[in-house]
C-alpha cells in the first residue's frame, strides 16, 4: 500500500511528513463541537483515494457513540477545560465600529444605517448577528455597531482584506462628525 513511499526523494519524503503532520495538527487542534465532524480534509492526505462518505449511523446509535466518546475523554483528558457554550453559540469575532453624528440626525443616520449597513451586514455569508446601539448625550449621538462572525476570515467577505480598516458607508460623510478609520476586533470569550 505504501509503495510509493520507496520511490520518493529525500526533499519530497520529508514534504509528505509535514504535510501530513500539518493535517494531524489541524485535527488536534480543533475543539468543542468540531471534534465530532466529518473530517474528509485529513484523510484526503492519504495517496490512495476512497470513497470519503462514512456511514452514518441511526440517531439512537449516533447519540450513543456521542455518549461514549464524551464519557472517554473524562479518563484519557481529565485536565481539558470545559465549556458551557452549546453549538449554537458559533460566533468567536466581534468586530466593532463606533461614530457620532449631530443628535438632530440620530434617527435619520439609524435609519439609514439600519437600511445600508445592518441588513447588507446580515446579507453576508459568516455574518452571525448585529447589534446597534446609540446614546445621545451633549447634542451628539454616540452609535456602536457589533457585528459577530464565527472567524477573522469571515469577516473578509465584508471588509475586504485589511479588516482593521472601517468600511464606511456611501452617506456616512454627510453624516458622521468624523469618519473612523479603524474598526476593533474582539475574540469572544463568553457568549450566554
Amino acid at each position: 500500500m505504501d509503495e510509493d513511499l520507496e520511490r520518493m526523494t529525500r526533499e519530497e519524503l520529508l514534504a509528505q511528513a509535514k504535510t501530513l503532520r500539518a493535517g494531524i495538527r489541524a485535527h488536534r487542534d480543533s475543539d468543542r463541537h468540531e471534534l465530532c465532524w466529518h473530517h474528509p480534509d485529513l484523510w484526503a492526505l492519504l495517496p490512495e483515494k476512497t470513497d470519503p462518505v462514512p456511514t452514518v449511523p441511526d440517531w439512537p446509535q449516533f447519540l450513543r457513540g456521542c455518549v461514549r466518546y464524551r464519557e472517554s475523554l473524562e479518563t484519557q483528558a481529565p485536565q481539558a477545560a470545559r465549556t458551557w457554550q452549546a453549538f449554537e453559540d458559533r460566533a468567536r469575532v466581534a468586530r466593532i465600529w463606533q461614530g457620532r453624528t449631530r443628535a438632530v440626525l440620530a434617527e435619520t443616520y439609524a435609519r439609514y444605517l439600519y437600511e445600508q449597513g445592518v441588513e447588507k451586514l446580515r446579507a453576508t455569508g459568516g455574518n452571525l448577528g448585529v447589534q446597534v446601539f446609540r446614546e445621545v448625550r451633549d447634542g451628539v449621538a454616540h452609535f456602536i455597531t457589533i457585528s459577530y462572525w464565527a472567524s477573522r476570515e469571515d469577516i473578509k467577505a465584508y471588509a475586504g482584506e485589511d479588516i482593521q480598516r472601517t468600511h464606511h458607508l456611501p452617506k456616512d460623510a454627510e453624516y458622521l462628525l468624523e469618519l473612523p478609520p479603524y474598526v476593533r476586533h474582539f475574540d469572544i470569550l463568553v457568549n450566554g
